[in-house]
């Protein structure tokens, strides 16, 4: 990480250690969780409890010793990206950046987990990006039906080496842990997390977005 800031321009680093951090406890264990807030519902919630917890604990202590500046996330977790918003609102502080998905030749969302998968289930990972673009298509076309369009998100994904844990849509500006349904008015957040062999893969897209898609 530090060489590939130091080659992009970087020339101060903040670092530090959990005890640096939390110079009141002796161990990770005894740190107080702070409540992971409303966007912590469904999903990645369910999936990872406990998870959103220790994002929320951490940033906010985060937060507190950086002070206000600009903070930056990526949109590939986008759960935990109105998580920490709703944080940073409730702090009054910093200013949040969510930065678009990167993603390889196939469609796939860049991840440092994405070098465990095998050649052929990186392939098979592309079906992925496959399932949120067929939704993109189907909404640009006209489709408004909420069951319809998660239909068409598990359809590529259906396949006996994806273990799909979730494939939800979300209206983004107003989140609910229980999926969408009925006929639908704004362009929905299509949600995916899957398991291929043991490694976990998230992703999403507004199905809204016709725009181009970024190929690192």
């Amino acid at each position: 990480d530090l060489r590939l800031l130091e080659e992009n321009g970087c020339h101060m680093v903040f670092t530090g250690t959990l005890e640096n951090f939390f110079p009141e406890t002796s161990h990770g264990r005894e740190i107080q969780q702070e409540n992971p807030g409303f966007y912590a519902q469904g999903l990645e919630g369910v999936f990872r409890p406990g998870h959103f917890s220790g994002v929320r604990t951490i940033v906010r202590r985060l937060f507190e010793v950086t002070g206000d500046c600009r903070a930056y996330f990526g949109e590939k977790d986008f759960q935990q990206t109105l998580v920490v918003k709703d944080l940073a609102a409730i702090m009054g502080y910093p200013q949040i950046i969510v930065c678009p998905t990167l993603r390889e030749a196939n469609g796939l969302a860049m991840s440092s987990r994405n070098e465990q998968l095998t050649t052929e289930q990186r392939n098979l990972a592309g079906r992925i990006f496959q399932s949120l673009s067929a939704a993109i298509r189907a909404w640009d076309q006209g489709e408004r039906r909420a069951r319809k369009l998660q239909e068409i998100l598990m359809k590529m994904l259906d396949h006996p080496q994806i273990d799909v844990e979730y494939a939800e849509l979300r209206d983004p500006e107003n989140w609910t842990a229980q999926p969408l349904e009925g006929e639908l008015k704004n362009p929905p957040q299509a949600l995916i997390a899957v398991k291929i062999g043991n490694v976990r893969l998230i992703d999403n897209t507004n199905l809204g977005n016709t725009g181009p898609v970024e190929i690192a």
